[in-house]
């Protein structure tokens, strides 16, 4: 019976591939295939024999396996990436000497202390393999199965035909218990060089906070809040972040001319990031912010808040507050005969107002939350969600944004954290240090719309 197992798995093995000695003479594809096979010595010199020539992207594909999978085998990989590995690529050098040593241990003379442990350097992870860290019960466990796919569909997507597959594993975290959280992030911490999650803004700090320690790169694709992407040099938003839709809307509202700008709306609008941003772009474009104070909701408050905006001599009125104060803003302002533009975010859509007020829309302006994808992208993700019976719309664009980008920079030959974090750093200066993805370079456009002759018109940033 051994006799008759043992045949078959030379059998296996024949037909499978005639063990590689060239660079070559097979695939990194056929490599693998023979590699986790039936494990023996042909199988182990044939290995060898491959990885002696063959190129160091398909070698550390190749090491995305863990130790049992690879079996003796392994050392020959980690040596041969290794002399393929140039000094200049610290990290990447580093956590293949952290594999070496830990795979091939060192035996000690008698009395000699014992290496520290290897376990930082994390030598089994990987960039090819991504973990999604999602909340998969409750009310949400079906915004995460958009963000998952849509995630899943931007790692695959118009990717060069050479490129390897990157694989994506998914962690839940219940409803963002705290416990599993921190439950998910150890089990992908030795394998995952970068993790993308979670779904809020709480969850997501903490993963911040915890691959900072850990040196790797985490993507967080729906989270609001905009301190995530400050917690380290690793941690990125996929926004757009207030400066980047402030500046769109300025665009669009203020040209290159400078302007005499008031800012209302809600306490936390007024002195919020989006109000700071647009205060500052108005600044740059020579102008000046004359007022800038809460919007008031009894009428007779309502009267004197519109009479001091006129006489600010203000010809732009920025807001950031709910629709229904901007209704009573918009009607004190027509009652006042006061010749101001209106614009801020989408709580001055039509779509939000009641009908009567629509009237007292033109020339209002709002610049859109999240990034729009070109037609033909927002079709095909639109008939993904379909197929898989769960909404489209935003959560698939951030999930496809993340995606993108982390596909784009190991594409771009990011083998480690260090480098990934590297290739994902935006050019502009604020939106680096704010940790924003630079979405942009994959066609996404932040829409500005303007009501003109009675219709919502969409406006390029140039126009």
């Amino acid at each position: 019976m051994l006799l008759a197992s043992a045949a078959c798995a030379a059998l296996w093995l024949a037909s499978s591939a005639a063990a590689p000695s060239r660079r070559g003479a097979l695939s990194a594809v056929e490599a693998e295939r023979w590699l986790l096979g039936p494990g023996s010595t042909l199988r182990d010199r044939s290995v060898a024999d491959w990885a002696r020539d063959a190129a160091l992207d398909d070698l550390l594909w190749l090491l995305r396996h863990p130790s049992a999978a690879l079996g003796n085998a392994e050392p020959a990989l980690v040596d041969a990436a290794l002399l393929r590995t140039p000094a200049t690529r610290t990290e990447l050098r580093q956590r293949l000497l952290a594999r070496r040593a830990a795979v091939v241990p060192r035996v000690l003379r008698k009395g000699e202390a014992p290496l520290p442990s290897l376990e930082a350097l994390r030598p089994w992870a990987s960039v090819y393999r991504v973990c999604a860290i999602l909340p998969d019960q409750g009310e949400y466990a079906g915004y995460s199965r958009a963000v998952r796919l849509a995630l899943a569909e931007g790692l695959r997507a118009d990717r060069p035909a050479e490129a390897h597959p990157i694989e994506l594993d998914t962690l839940g975290t219940g409803e963002g218990d705290p416990a599993r959280v921190a439950a998910a992030f150890e089990s992908a911490r030795p394998s995952a060089d970068v993790l993308v999650g979670e779904l809020l803004s709480g969850p997501t700090l903490a993963l911040a906070t915890a691959a900072g320690v850990t040196g790797q790169t985490l993507v967080s694709p729906t989270a609001t809040d905009e301190r995530i992407g400050r917690v380290g040099s690793r941690v990125f938003q996929v926004g757009p972040g207030a400066a980047a839709r402030a500046r769109s809307l300025a665009d669009v509202v203020l040209g290159r001319t400078p302007h005499t700008v008031a800012i209302s709306g809600s306490p936390a609008g007024v002195r919020g990031a989006f109000a700071d941003a647009f205060a500052a772009e108005v600044v740059a474009r020579g102008g000046k912010v004359v007022r800038r104070e809460s919007a008031r909701s009894v009428p007779s408050e309502v009267a004197a808040h519109v009479r001091l905006l006129k006489e600010s001599a203000a010809d732009v009125l920025f807001w950031d507050g709910p629709a229904r104060d901007a209704e009573a803003l918009l009607r004190g302002l027509a009652a006042e005969g006061a010749a101001v533009r209106l614009c801020g975010g989408p709580a001055l859509s039509p779509e939000g107002m009641r009908p009567n007020a629509r009237a007292l829309l033109e020339g209002v302006a709002w610049v859109a939350e999240d990034w729009r994808l070109p037609a033909p992208l927002r079709s095909r993700l639109d008939s993904l969600a379909a197929v898989a019976g769960v909404r489209g719309g935003t959560l698939w664009t951030q999930g496809f944004l993340a995606g993108r980008a982390i596909a784009a920079a190991i594409d771009g030959g990011a083998r480690t954290s260090e480098e990934v974090a590297r290739a994902l750093r935006n050019r502009d200066p604020g939106a680096a240090a704010a940790g924003l993805l630079d979405a942009r370079s994959a066609g996404a456009t932040l829409p500005v719309f303007v009501v003109s002759g009675g219709r919502t018109v969409e406006r390029l940033a140039s126009q």
